[in-house]
């Protein structure tokens, strides 16, 4: 599971420049986005398998 999540903190880095873009930082492709769409599809199945397991408190 731990491999599935790893490019979850890349991606949210990623999301945060592009609304808060620093002036270093390389601007986010489309590209970037499609390459991104397996792990995101890894990272939901994920969520939707623990949901259940997950006590609301």
């Amino acid at each position: 599971m731990g491999r599935q999540l790893r490019p979850f903190d890349r991606m949210r880095r990623h999301r945060r420049d592009a609304e808060y873009p620093p002036s270093d930082a390389p601007e986010l492709t489309a590209e970037d986005a499609e390459d991104d769409i397996p792990r995101v599809k890894d990272i939901v199945g994920i969520a939707e398998n623990v949901l259940d397991r997950m006590s609301p408190f």
